[in-house]
């Protein structure tokens, strides 16, 4: 059987000792009544327990509302954050390492991360492209991702995350599997760029603009490319535009 959160218990006795209500005491009772104080004492405390049980399930009930609320707040809040670095606006060190802890992500601000930038010819829905390929990547590179997000802006989805492993061919293929997956699933062309050099947190937007540059003049179509198997153009201009 479940325990009940909602309990409050009254100690009955008819032993009018000391080291009893000690006991009572410790176990944090409500009330610790002798039998012979009568039925008026008794139904004394079993009201109080009923209105301490009362107050617990209005505290509780708030409790769970504000973490209910905080839940569904948390993702749009990373996005900002994400929306704000990338955009090139950025943070400090110091609000970034806030960020960090206030929406309690597994991201460390001494680590580097990847990006993978996409574009997609439908309008698949937001947070369903988004949270399908969060998933498939993480279930493709367990052992190489420790954490992701990703957003969307200026149209293109990004995703944000610390790789470990070795070389791209898994998360690659990880990403030709998501690829595969909405292609089918909405008829769409999905292209591309994935990162291959880890950048700092405060170098998300030069990578950014790097990235769907080579979207924009290297991949045609549902395709991927490796960063690194493209060159990288001289004197280039690119500004992503809304």
């Amino acid at each position: 059987n479940k325990k009940s959160v909602y309990i409050k218990i009254i100690f009955l006795t008819a032993y009018d000792s000391f080291e009893y209500a000690k006991s009572a005491i410790a176990c944090n009772v409500v009330d610790y009544v002798l039998k012979y104080e009568g039925e008026e004492r008794i139904i004394g405390a079993v009201r109080k327990a009923i209105e301490l049980l009362k107050r617990d399930v209005s505290v509780r009930g708030i409790v769970n509302r504000m973490k209910e609320r905080i839940r569904s707040v948390v993702p749009n809040y990373i996005k900002e954050f994400l929306n704000v670095q990338i955009a090139g606006t950025g943070h400090s060190i110091e609000e970034i390492r806030q960020f960090f802890m206030e929406a309690n992500l597994g991201f460390s601000l001494s680590s580097p991360v990847r990006m993978i930038v996409s574009t997609s010819t439908s309008a698949i829905p937001l947070s369903e492209f988004i949270s399908v390929g969060q998933e498939i990547i993480k279930k493709c590179c367990a052992e190489e991702i420790k954490e992701i997000e990703g957003t969307k802006i200026y149209g293109y989805y990004v995703w944000v995350f610390e790789y470990i492993g070795e070389n791209s061919a898994k998360l690659k293929a990880a990403c030709q599997t998501f690829q595969r997956s909405m292609e089918e699933e909405y008829g769409a062309e999905i292209s591309f760029v994935v990162g291959t050099e880890d950048v700092a947190w405060t170098s998300l937007a030069n990578k950014f603009d790097e990235m769907c540059f080579i979207l924009g003049k290297c991949v045609t179509g549902s395709e991927m490319i490796l960063e690194d198997a493209v060159a990288e153009p001289e004197n280039r201009e690119f500004t992503a535009e809304s």
